[in-house]
């Protein structure tokens, strides 16, 4: 495997950017001249000798000092240049840096045939005739100035012809420009926590090997894809025949087109060479033919659509062997649709080093953080969460600034976010599909660090779809799912952006916007009763300002007709509230005061109803079909005894229920009673969740394979947690029911699976054709914590003619 040169030396800047080659006599006061002062006058640092020096023909040391610390040479071909012993000793140092240490060599032909300089002919066969002559005794010096000769005469230059000198001076210039900024992109300082990163890329990369291997660079906007990328493509570049950095593909393409970003590739890696093509199968059918026998190295920037990698770099034949291209992308799904090698995923920086980047750069590119500031960058650094782009804007605008001016800005934060963080963070918000939008500001304003099973039971009753909804938002780096797949996370500046686009929507009434979580927004509304029927997500919540304790008043939720998920808590003053919205799919009420629910309430569409510390008698005056066969929902009251509906109970934590060998039932009902385990511990919240197993038979025939003694296949699990109340310790015995339909234990249709007549007398089947003889269902807490015990607990199989006995239930 080749292996690349460590991060800080690749990257550290030489002391020169040119080292001039030529001979004094020839060009030393007309074309030399101007190209030296057009390269300072670009700000090149340029290293030319003294032409007096080589009055001598022993090369001062001090120039190949100057070689080695350039990093290029440009070589003026002159006429006489190969008379000179000095020019062409030179010339073996620059070829010996070129070959040991990727020092850039750029010729120019000065009315110099490059192909006399190759075949050492005319006045070159002349000059080393007279060398020859002169060091007889040191042939090795000879064959070394003939093949550095030779080498560099076979590298691509540039030729004056009979163009205008100051014309081909520009350009020489202006091309030398363009690589150097490309060499040098950032300073090796600025790139806090770059090197272990760099070395997983690089294992990914595995450059040297002799294939096409395609890696991708995932992550959410801001957390330095681009930044890694350009750092790879700078190190990687002296191995390759050609290279291309395309830079924001998702910007270029949507106001340039494809077409345009195909001409770039190929201008990049083939600089001389002209394209006209004007659709993308002409581009493709060009790419794949004259990259075909390139070895070159691709970084394409910012790929949101898959459009863009099957146009710019579609199969691997389009390139040579031991070609290497580098995606980024905030979307990992493009990669399923696009076979590649390998993914990498920065993480967001430790707390140490994003304290070093936000210090570089609020405090001038000193990394240690100033006495007087250190609570303060702490603060700004916790509140970022390690992302890269967040720690560098807030640095950057802090920097200069007074302590006064910090604290004031610290303070704004908490208010507006910083617009150049969100706007780059919404980017990702913005390509989403509707239901997808939703599913995002439900979680960044209700559900962010909640258990994932329960969210997507609510957002599934919601008719999001968050099966594949989910998923989306995790392959577009927007949310992720815990190390234990248990909990849904979202970064705190992404939940940040979601919550402030909910508040754009009006910016001066909250009770015009979709959702509220703020407790002042939530006072405003309910106090100054602005609430309108836009509203779909409220958390009422007074635990944390007690002087505004507020009253809900009966006609508190009358305008929330829409009203999809509702979370009370610490409310304990409420009237006799006749209106609550028939959209509910969440109702939460810790400490419920009234002694049933609304007779107006028609609860279709609850997915889950808790009411923890409640003073509830009966969910509701009359009956109501809550059991919908369609669905699974949740209970959780106050109770200590289980219903003599559940035929099967047990003084245990868990149950099993034989399965009926029929099809005709319609879901599985179980119920428990549940407590703190310990009065002593001051637990913040105790909690009860059902799993649902399969138990298999012995022997099950599958695709003629037998399956013998196998653990029971888990189908189903999640709970909900009891939080403390008023600081008084959890001791009340609460009831937790959760029914499961069919369809939620069988994710298929058995009529659909086998024909509505085979189905009597079938045997209930999972989804992997084995039989199942035995349901067990298991109750304990959601968190694997030990507070909570489960007393006892009952099952029943449901059929049709149960739902007339669950309304009486309820």
């Amino acid at each position: 495997m080749l292996s690349l040169p460590s991060t800080s030396s690749s990257i550290s800047k030489k002391k020169y950017d040119v080292f001039l080659s030529f001979r004094g006599e020839d060009t030393s006061n007309n074309f030399t001249d101007h190209l030296y002062d057009a390269l300072k006058r670009s700000g090149i640092v340029t290293f030319r000798d003294d032409p007096k020096l080589e009055a001598g023909e022993e090369i001062a040391p001090e120039l190949f000092n100057a070689i080695q610390q350039s990093w290029c040479s440009v070589i003026v071909f002159s006429k006489t240049y190969t008379f000179s012993g000095w020019c062409l000793e030179e010339l073996a140092e620059i070829v010996q840096q070129k070959n040991v240490n990727g020092h850039k060599v750029f010729p120019i032909f000065y009315d110099v045939d490059p192909s006399d300089l190759r075949k050492q002919k005319g006045k070159v066969e002349e000059a080393f005739a007279k060398h020859q002559e002169r060091y007889k005794e040191d042939t090795d010096k000879i064959q070394k100035w003939r093949n550095a000769l030779t080498q560099v005469a076979n590298i691509k230059g540039w030729h004056l012809h009979n163009r205008h000198e100051s014309e081909f001076i520009g350009d020489i210039v202006k091309k030398i420009s363009a690589k150097l900024c490309l060499t040098y992109p950032v300073l090796h300082d600025e790139l806090v926590g770059i090197s272990s990163r760099l070395e997983q890329l690089y294992s990914k990369i595995n450059i040297g090997e002799d294939d096409v291997r395609i890696i991708g660079i995932c992550g959410m906007g801001g957390i330095g894809k681009t930044t890694l990328a350009r750092v790879v493509y700078t190190q990687m570049s002296p191995h390759f025949k050609g290279k291309s950095f395309l830079a924001d593909i998702r910007e270029v393409s949507n106001k340039c087109g494809l077409v345009s970003l195909q001409k770039q590739l190929l201008y990049q890696i083939l600089p001389n060479e002209c394209f006209n093509f004007f659709n993308v199968h002409e581009g493709n059918a060009i790419i794949s033919r004259r990259l075909s026998s390139k070895k070159v190295l691709v970084v394409l920037d910012d790929v949101d659509n898959v459009q863009h990698l099957k146009c710019l770099v579609g199969r691997r034949d389009w390139f040579s062997l031991g070609s290497r291209i580098i995606v980024t992308t905030r979307d990992e799904h493009l990669f399923q649709s696009y076979r590649i090698d390998d993914v990498y995923k920065p993480t967001t920086l430790n707390t140490n080093d994003a304290l070093r980047l936000f210090n570089l750069k609020a405090f001038g590119g000193d990394t240690t953080t100033k006495d007087d500031f250190n609570q303060l960058s702490e603060h700004v650094v916790h509140y970022v969460d390690g992302l890269p782009l967040a720690l560098e804007v807030l640095g950057s605008f802090l920097c200069g600034r007074d302590i006064i001016q910090w604290r004031s800005a610290i303070e704004r934060l908490k208010q507006d976010s910083n617009k150049e963080i969100l706007d780059t963070l919404r980017i990702s918000f913005d390509g989403l599909e509707e239901r997808e939008k939703n599913i995002f500001l439900d979680i960044a304003c209700f559900f962010n660090g909640e258990e994932k099973d329960l969210v997507m039971k609510v957002l599934d009753g919601c008719e999001f779809f968050p099966d594949i909804g989910i998923d989306v938002l995790i392959k577009k780096s927007l949310i992720k799912v815990s190390d234990d797949n248990q909990y849904l996370q979202m970064h705190a500046l992404l939940q940040e952006m979601g919550r402030k686009i909910v508040e754009e929507k009006c910016v001066n009434e909250p009770g015009k916007r979709c959702r509220l979580w703020k407790e002042k927004d939530v006072h405003h509304v309910l106090t100054k009763n602005t609430a309108t029927e836009v509203i779909e997500g409220i958390i009422i919540d007074n635990k944390r300002d007690s002087s505004k304790m507020l009253n809900l008043r009966i006609d508190t939720f009358l305008k929330m007709k829409k009203l999809r998920l509702l979370k009370v808590l610490c409310v304990s003053n409420c009237d006799d509230i006749k209106y609550l919205s028939n959209e509910l799919r969440l109702l939460d009420w810790t400490g419920y005061p009234l002694r049933c629910l609304p007779s107006s309430f028609q609860p279709d569409n609850l997915v889950a109803l808790l009411l923890p510390y409640s003073h509830i008698e009966q969910l509701w005056k009359g009956n109501r079909a809550l059991a919908n066969s369609r669905k699974k929902f949740d209970i959780m009251m106050p109770g200590s005894e289980i219903p003599e509906w559940f035929s099967q109970q047990k003084s245990d934590s868990s149950i099993k229920i034989p399965v009926p060998k029929d099809s005709q039932w319609i879901g599985v009902a179980c119920c428990c009673i549940f407590v703190n385990n310990d009065a002593s511990r001051d637990d913040e919240h105790i909690g009860c969740g059902a799993i649902i197993y399969c138990r298999n038979s012995e022997e099950a025939s599958c695709n003629g394979s037998n399956f013998r003694g196998k653990n029971p296949r888990r189908i189903d699990g999640s709970g909900w947690l009891v939080d403390k109340r008023f600081n008084q310790p959890i001791m009340k015995d609460h009831l937790f029911l959760r029914y499961w339909s069919r369809d939620k234990v069988y994710p298929f249709s058995l009529e659909d699976k086998y024909g509505h007549c085979e189905t009597n007398n079938l045997w209930a089947t999972d989804c992997s054709d084995e039989k199942c003889y035995e349901l067990e269902v298991s109750f304990s807490n959601p968190n694997d914590e030990d507070n909570a015990k489960v007393k006892k607990c009952g099952a029943r199989i449901v059929y049709e003619k149960d739902l007339e006995e669950i309304k009486e239930l309820q």
